[in-house]
């Protein structure tokens, strides 16, 4: 798995632990942001990118910073 691929990984499980805190389900969370419920899905899993606008729309619809979901950086 590239470095990458993990940041997608842990940026998806940050998404859901947020949105499962909030008692939001995936369909209302894409409501609120406007996408898919299925793009919600692969966020969440780690096999979607998201842009810098979307990530500022899940943050608003989240209700939290850039930062909150941010992974953190881990030196290997």
């Amino acid at each position: 798995m590239t470095q990458n691929d993990n940041c997608l990984k842990e940026f998806g499980k940050l998404v859901r632990q947020r949105r499962r805190s909030l008692d939001i389900s995936q369909q209302e969370l894409a409501n609120i942001i406007e996408v898919h419920r299925t793009w919600i899905s692969r966020l969440e899993k780690g096999t979607t990118n998201p842009g810098l606008v979307t990530v500022m729309k899940i943050c608003k619809g989240l209700n939290c910073s850039v930062l909150d979901l941010m992974p953190e950086n881990k030196k290997e």
